[in-house]
């Protein structure tokens, strides 16, 4: 029995050890991004990047996942061990698009205390980098969920009303579709709607990722269809502006007048605008937006 005991203990501190050495699973898909590598490039491909409820997407659905799509997701992580991880697992894969979702490990302090600040950097940086490397970004809200219980002493629901309305807004600002997965699934106490669970309360069972998959392929065919970001001019270092679908986006830091012309030179629209996130509705087409200091093309969806 003592031998036992030993063994076991023994086999633990070599897990845990393991995990020390690779704490970002670095090593979970290296030989699947390396067979997808060595096959024809896929100018659709697509990366959902994320936590269980992506693998188990594959794993319930695989259906889902038989052509472009292509899942990184592992169960357990939070968005800082996905950031690591980001650049093998969705930059060097060459997608087109990829679909973020992280967040609800954090809350629940699977690799310890996470302010939401923490978990909105995180994401924020995912979504950066991927934009750096030209893919386009769909991010994705949290679903809901009542309690963890891997983290009984954690009550989830508040916090993930916050990451969500930050998620939304994020997206917003930077011309992303965003995808609400929580709103179709939720029930009045802010809880996983018992026919989408397998049971725990935060994973869908196959009726829920019946209900999520119209909505992300929905966003992915958004992106798809892309909306060029206008650069960020030196001289203008206060305002950013971008494209998105049937809207311009504007972020400034103090108040600005804007002017919006067609490609030929006639003015459409003009804004007085104040400090902060304004969304200008706007018909399908090209435009150049003409701030105080400098001159932006947008492309309008």
């Amino acid at each position: 029995m003592k031998k036992i005991l030993i063994l076991s203990v023994l086999l633990q501190a070599l897990t845990l050890s393991a995990f020390a050495q690779d704490w970002a699973e670095l090593a979970r898909y290296q030989e699947a991004n390396q067979a997808l590598l060595a096959g024809e490039e896929d100018p659709s491909r697509v990366v959902f990047m994320g936590n269980s409820i992506f693998e188990r997407w594959e794993s319930t659905c695989p259906e889902f996942f038989a052509g472009s799509y292509v899942c990184r997701g592992i169960s357990g992580q939070t968005t800082p061990q996905m950031l690591i991880r980001f650049k093998q697992d969705v930059v060097h894969l060459n997608p087109s698009v990829v679909v973020i979702l992280g967040g609800t490990n954090d809350i629940a302090g699977n690799t310890g205390p996470s302010t939401l600040e923490m978990i909105e950097d995180n994401l924020s940086s995912m979504a950066e980098i991927a934009t750096a490397n030209g893919i386009k970004v769909v991010m994705c809200q949290l679903l809901p969920a009542y309690s963890y219980g891997w983290a009984p002493d954690v009550d989830p629901r508040q916090d993930i009303i916050d990451l969500n309305q930050w998620i939304k807004e994020y997206a917003d600002a930077h011309g992303y579709p965003c995808v609400d997965f929580y709103t179709p699934m939720v029930n009045p106490f802010k809880a996983l709607k018992v026919e989408y669970s397998v049971g725990d309360g935060v994973h869908p069972n196959e009726a829920g990722y019946a209900v999520m998959a119209p909505l992300v392929e929905a966003a992915i065919e958004q992106a798809m269809a892309g909306s060029s970001i206008a650069t960020q001019t030196a001289d203008d270092p206060d305002i950013e502006v971008w494209g998105g679908k049937s809207v311009i986006h504007v972020k400034t830091q103090a108040a600005d007048h804007l002017s919006i012309y067609t490609p030929d030179g006639v003015c459409v629209a003009e804004y007085d605008l104040p400090a902060g996130i304004s969304n200008l509705d706007m018909a399908p087409g090209t435009y150049l937006v003409k701030s105080l200091k400098s001159t932006r093309k947008i492309q309008v969806r």
